[in-house]
């Protein structure tokens, strides 16, 4: 890659929000944008996929996903076959010469395709040692971890917080440098330090950041 920078409009729990897609098809600068990455929860609807990703679709964007709570397996089956959106769980993004690094996981606790928490802690490792040697690392986790103000903020006691995340966040060994979350909305666009990483709520908003290669810097662009 000879690109000094890269951008990106990152957002999570879309939900089948129309005006929130609009408002994201007229804020985007697309022609300056090189990737979408979605954190899970796109849509509520059956089959309205083609109106929720008609502005990137239509921009010639791709577009990378991590499942949500919402996501069933037909829903995931159907956007990597006919809008070609691709899993970055156990599939990693590299840029550079191991400059930056995109790694999620496709597993969570909860939802219909649920999985215990030591599967989802397993799988967080095994896509992080893939992505060890790189500089500057970015975490997808739909749901943010327990014990931390974006994870704890919910009023329903059914919404709750990761445990393998904020067990993932907490150890020494992983710190990846930034984290996108979603499934809280309360806390929708703040964001926190948990132990060494930046994590940031992308529930029902969305944010175009900058990667600069030569600083190894990720700044949010202003809108």
């Amino acid at each position: 890659m000879n690109k000094k920078t890269i951008k990106f409009v990152a957002c999570s729990d879309l939900h089948s929000n129309l005006e929130l897609v609009n408002r994201i098809s007229k804020s985007v600068d697309f022609s300056d944008i090189d990737f979408i990455l979605f954190n899970g929860d796109l849509s509520n609807v059956p089959n309205d996929f083609a109106k929720v990703l008609k502005p990137f679709i239509d921009n010639n964007k791709e577009i990378f996903m991590i499942p949500g709570n919402h996501e069933t397996r037909n829903g995931i089956n159907n956007l990597k076959e006919f809008y070609n959106v691709k899993l970055i769980g156990n599939n990693p993004l590299i840029f550079g010469d191991n400059e930056l690094a995109i790694f999620g996981t496709n597993y969570m606790e909860i939802g219909q395709n649920g999985r215990f928490e030591e599967d989802v802690f397993d799988n967080m490792v095994d896509n992080f040692s893939l992505v060890s040697n790189c500089r500057f690392k970015i975490q997808m986790n739909h749901i943010p971890a327990c014990d931390t103000m974006l994870g704890d903020a919910s009023p329903y006691h059914f919404v709750t917080g990761s445990e393998p995340l904020s067990q993932f966040l907490q150890s020494d060994e992983f710190c990846p440098d930034v984290c996108f979350v979603g499934h809280i909305h309360e806390t929708s666009g703040l964001e926190e330090i948990v132990n060494k990483t930046k994590v940031i709520n992308l529930a029902e908003t969305f944010k175009v950041f900058e990667f600069n290669f030569e600083s190894r810097v990720l700044s949010e662009v202003k809108l």
